[in-house]
């Protein structure tokens, strides 16, 4: 057992918000789309269901990519997927230009502006930059965004329940589960207290949950 198999098959439950971001960008033939932080790719696999592109995966945690690249492979989807290691924190190198930058739950780690500022060179003129971050301080984010060379085209808040109902809650469910089935595995047990701790703090304060779908497009 290991945290992304607790995380992944609770995380499809939010796919549907995944599709809803993608549609409200203008329809493209064979869009070249890289996925900042993917993590195992679930949010990526579904990108390649709904478009025709090609999607560039780039992380840093190798096991959540090796499980992704066997995904990949599994799916018969080698073709239109490149699975790559690599930090958000060091793109210098990546010399390519995409039409879609995308990046769920992982902008945070570089913060919101240095990531819009630091990723706009690797979109195309008129290219796009989705992003799902928290709505911490937003309207205060929102405010920069054109100094960063882009503009709001769409935006929508995911439901106040999402995370919980469809997320939070299950998972508490299955460590509650869990918790019996590995009472004697100290490894396990500090998988699923961390997830508890997790589970706490928004049971504590539920609006560290909310979230949102931003769509800029780059400004030439």
């Amino acid at each position: 057992m290991s945290h992304q198999d607790l995380r992944d098959k609770l995380r499809v439950n939010l796919l549907e918000f995944t599709r809803a971001a993608f549609k409200m960008l203008p329809t493209m033939d064979n869009p070249s789309i890289l996925d900042v932080g993917c993590g195992s790719g679930i949010q990526t696999i579904e990108l390649a269901k709904i478009c025709n592109g090609h999607i560039t995966a780039i992380d840093i945690d190798i096991p959540a990519l090796v499980s992704l690249r066997k995904r990949v492979k599994d799916l018969g989807l080698s073709h239109r997927i490149s699975v790559k290691q690599a930090s958000m924190h060091d793109l210098n190198r990546v010399e390519e230009t995409y039409d879609v930058i995308w990046a769920e739950g992982s902008i945070g780690i570089i913060g919101f502006i240095k990531g819009l500022r630091e990723w706009k060179r690797l979109i195309k003129p008129n290219g796009f930059l989705v992003v799902h971050d928290g709505i911490t301080n937003v309207k205060d984010r929102l405010k920069k965004v054109p100094s960063c060379g882009y503009k709001l085209i769409n935006h929508f808040m995911l439901p106040k329940d999402a995370w919980w109902e469809e997320y939070f809650k299950p998972l508490e469910i299955r460590i509650n589960k869990l918790y019996k089935k590995y009472k004697n595995d100290p490894e396990a047990l500090k998988i699923l207290d961390k997830h508890q701790k997790e589970i706490d703090m928004v049971k504590a304060n539920p609006k560290i949950s909310l979230s949102a779908f931003y769509l800029f497009q780059k400004v030439v």
